[in-house]
């Protein structure tokens, strides 16, 4: 989950007892005087009771102006003439007197070292079972394991010596049409 914390640059202008920092999470917030979830109290007065807003809009924090007092870096237009401003990390915000910069922070998951050998949840529900139930075993067909001596020719029989004869010889005949090609001999 993303956060935007907020820090105040000129924090000698804090009053006593105030935060100079305030984390904001998807939820959002609102920053003024009263009923805020950031309180900034100024002497001068110039921040509103809901001075503006932080909203979470189309992955990303933004900040909406509710007095038209609300600037964005060193622009001299108030954010509440152009509507809801997308914040990036480094902008810097002017509420009053209060220069307050942006950062952005993604939460990363920390996750234990057994964490990563450990299968995440669901992973292992997803495998077949290691051993059928007694339904699926009733139902399947039962073939012997084929016979390895299937593979040789009928006239072999059993004997796999015979067969690596056979090969040899079928090597041999192999060589012999080959070289008669390499002589001039016709297909």
């Amino acid at each position: 989950m993303n956060t935007l914390t907020l820090s105040i640059v000129n924090y000698q202008q804090l009053q006593h007892g105030m935060s100079r920092h305030h984390r904001f999470d998807r939820e959002g917030g609102t920053i003024g005087t009263q009923a805020a979830d950031w309180r900034l109290l100024d002497n001068c007065k110039r921040v509103r009771p809901i001075h503006c807003e932080i909203r979470w809009a189309e992955d990303s924090f933004c900040a909406v102006d509710h007095c038209n007092r609300t600037f964005l870096n060193s622009s001299s237009r108030s954010l509440g003439q152009s509507g809801p401003m997308r914040l990036k990390d480094g902008d810097q915000l002017r509420i009053g007197n209060y220069l307050i910069q942006v950062h952005y922070q993604e939460q990363t998951v920390v996750r234990s070292l057994e964490g990563f050998f450990m299968p995440a949840q669901g992973v292992l529900a997803a495998l077949p079972p290691a051993y059928p139930d007694d339904n699926e075993v009733e139902h399947a067909a039962v073939r012997p394991p084929p016979e390895i001596c299937q593979a040789l020719h009928k006239g072999m029989g059993s004997d796999p010596l015979l067969a690596l004869d056979t090969l040899q010889h079928l090597k041999l005949a192999q060589e012999d049409n080959l070289h008669g090609l390499f002589v001039g001999d016709q297909p």
